[in-house]
């Protein structure tokens, strides 16, 4: 936890001390981010996905380790680089998906996972999926 003290809490150096705090937790609402990219030369009838958490996952938000998820992060961007890059040449479309809630069982991506399956099975797609047309197309 983070504390803030006034200069007299130097008067207590070398002492034991007992602090009480309080933590709130409260909710917070999450984002997902995403983009599509195009394949360019025609219609793509299959779509690559890309997905990546971009949060640092902790029960308390000051011990939430930021080095490791970070990597998640820098790679997602470098896929989004290097796609962007050849978009003169891509044959599917591309799918860029980031969210949070890691910790919360991957609520993002579980979210998208459903969207796609029942769409798999679906006469027709749902709005989501229209968003990314021709890629929703039965």
């Amino acid at each position: 936890m983070r504390l803030a003290a006034t200069p007299a809490i130097f008067e207590h150096v070398g002492e034991r001390l007992r602090l009480r705090v309080r933590a709130d937790f409260v909710e917070h609402p999450h984002t997902t981010l995403y983009g599509v990219l195009r394949a360019k030369k025609r219609p793509a009838s299959e779509t690559i996905l890309v997905y990546a958490p971009f949060d640092a996952p902790a029960f308390v938000p000051d011990l939430a380790p930021g080095a490791l998820p970070a990597i998640n992060t820098a790679y997602f961007l470098q896929l989004v680089r290097g796609f962007s890059a050849s978009a003169e040449n891509l044959h599917r479309d591309v799918i860029f998906m980031a969210s949070g809630s890691s910790v919360m069982a991957e609520e993002g991506l579980s979210q998208l996972v459903r969207v796609l399956q029942f769409n798999t099975f679906a006469k027709r797609s749902n709005r989501l999926l229209d968003a990314f047309e021709p890629t929703s197309r039965h």
